[in-house]
């Protein structure tokens, strides 16, 4: 979560839409279809420091799951972290829920007894069923032996577009002109080098908003055409970011590889959702593939060449951008969307 932010400061942003909804994981979704979501998470996480806080704030929350065990059938986490001590007691057969987490992340064999045997090999047979974003990083994780096929769940995970569609018919959108705009949001793994060197002393507007106090004074008057903003770390910035890329034309959403997993997947959707196309790191990890669904252009990790080249195209040609851009709105209408995933999740409870 955000600094100063609350679970229930999400649900409420939301109901306004001033958070996006697929940050919820389909749950308002699963309300519609006629579920009883009960809205749960351990203590606000900037108040846990330290290793000790954190185990307490884990015993804490186990409690809370093992007192209302009665109002609830299954357990259902996008962010599994704090459920370590219940996925374990579920492993050894003492805690009856059913639970069903996300798994971001291919998983990757560690080695020890403790890394290996404990944090892995008991966890995930604590875990019913593990929900993946894309076919790669749930083929790598069978691999490792550690699940088994009928634990693997995958899933559309994608924009709420019926909120996207209230947000954009209050806005006052940006036309496309004769200059195009480019827009970086996004904070995880991104190559802000990459993508400071590709567009700078370009004419090409470019709006770069950054997390890092520190990068802002690095980049912030270094190039004409590149427009420096800080976004501050707080439960309203989502709602800013999503007003910047509705100001803008093409959304950039450029990563270093630094894990095994679609960097940059949350962007896209938000892009998606908004009507915007992208120019996206290529990654085998990614869900989507922008360039046959004709979203948008993907270049190498690394290649600043091949970067400034996508930005020209794009820029030079403002038909592909009215085009890629209703085509990212039409693929997230049509397959990737919130109401997609909660009828996907509806069918998974039913036949655990």
């Amino acid at each position: 979560m955000q600094k100063s932010e609350t679970f229930q400061d999400r649900l409420e942003n939301y109901k306004n839409d001033l958070f996006p909804g697929h940050f919820l994981f389909g749950a308002p979704e699963l309300e519609n279809l006629g579920y009883k979501v009960i809205y749960s998470c351990p203590d606000d996480p900037s108040k846990t420091t330290g290793i000790l806080s954190y185990f307490i704030s884990m015993i804490k929350y186990t409690i809370y799951l093992l007192r209302e065990g009665r109002s609830f059938n299954i357990i259902y986490s996008p962010y599994p972290n704090s459920l370590d001590f219940v996925i374990f007691l579920r492993a050894i057969k003492i805690y009856p829920k059913k639970i069903v987490i996300n798994q971001q992340c291919a998983i990757e064999k560690k080695r020890g007894f403790f890394d290996y045997f404990l944090r892995q090999y008991v966890y995930f047979k604590g875990v019913d069923k593990l929900i993946f974003f894309d076919n790669k990083s749930a083929n790598d994780s069978y691999k490792t032996g550690l699940v088994s096929k009928d634990k693997i769940y995958i899933e559309n995970w994608g924009p709420d577009v019926e909120q996207y569609q209230r947000i954009l018919d209050k806005s006052e959108a940006r036309k496309i002109s004769r200059k195009i705009s480019f827009i970086s949001t996004g904070r995880d793994s991104r190559d802000f080098e990459l993508m400071f060197e590709a567009f700078k002393d370009l004419e090409v507007p470019f709006e770069f908003y950054l997390m890092d106090k520190n990068l802002v004074e690095k980049y912030k008057d270094k190039s004409t055409n590149i427009n420096v903003r800080y976004l501050e770390t707080s439960k309203d910035s989502p709602h800013v970011a999503m007003n910047a890329l509705i100001n803008s034309d093409v959304s950039v959403i450029i990563c270093n590889p630094t894990r095994p997993t679609c960097n940059g997947y949350t962007a896209l959707c938000e892009a998606m959702g908004l009507g915007k196309p992208v120019i996206l790191t290529k990654n085998p990890f990614m869900p989507i593939d922008v360039e046959k669904e004709r979203i948008g252009l993907t270049v190498p990790s690394g290649d600043v060449e091949a970067l400034r080249k996508s930005i020209l195209t794009f820029s030079n040609n403002p038909q592909m951008v009215k085009e890629y851009g209703y085509n990212a709105r039409k693929l997230a209408e049509e397959k990737w969307n919130s109401n997609v995933l909660a009828k996907q999740l509806d069918n998974l409870f039913q036949n655990i």
